[in-house]
């Protein structure tokens, strides 16, 4: 909720899961059916697609381009992308995974506006949304409007935090989402570790 400047209730809008990869396959199981677009960033990490494609989800790519300030998300690509047949969701990580790219407000509120114009759910996966340098600001992109009903944030302890083998993870979104990816979790993973769950 700090985060995002979301009130989210952890009741009914979080659940633990057995690290971010587990909880982040437990909301594509709840989300995408076989055929449905998923939109990804490129370079993409393997673990994202993989994923994508274990559900049976189709994965189009948005590229990052080198820029003389770092990786830029391509706009245009990403506008193009509304075009998409059957596209269900936007699934990325920030900061990137491979490039260390970090996305700016612009880019943020064009992936937002994407997400309102198709009615996509945004799965984003914050594990490392804290490591940030030169003075960047986390920008959440629940905080967006119309973005909190739609986005599926998944969260670790094993970067921000340093505590990679505990594998403890969460998922916080919408609640009717979050009832679905509970069920995905029970069937799917159970829940974390005793000794985990304790600390």
């Amino acid at each position: 909720s700090r985060q995002s400047g979301v009130n989210y209730d952890w009741q009914t809008s979080t659940i633990v899961s057995a690290g971010a990869w587990t909880g982040l396959l437990n909301v594509l199981l709840a989300t995408i059916e076989p055929g449905d677009g998923v939109l990804l960033t490129a370079p993409v990490y393997a673990g994202l697609l993989n994923r994508t494609r274990l559900v049976g989800g189709e994965a189009h790519l948005v590229p990052f381009r080198p820029t003389a300030n770092g990786w830029g998300l391509d706009l245009d690509v990403l506008r193009a992308a509304a075009n998409i047949p059957r596209l269900r969701a936007i699934m990325l990580m920030n900061p990137n995974l491979p490039t260390g790219s970090v996305l700016t407000h612009d880019e943020w509120a064009a992936i937002a506006e994407l997400c309102r114009e198709r009615d996509l759910l945004l799965i984003y996966d914050a594990a490392m949304e804290r490591i940030l340098y030169d003075g960047r600001q986390v920008i959440h992109p629940a905080s967006f409007p119309g973005m909190a009903e739609r986005t599926i944030t998944i969260g670790t302890v094993s970067k921000e935090y340093r505590m990679i083998g505990w594998r403890v993870g969460w998922v916080v979104g919408p609640q009717d989402v979050i009832e679905n990816v509970a069920l995905a979790a029970v069937t799917n993973s159970g829940t974390t570790v005793g000794l985990a769950a304790a600390a």
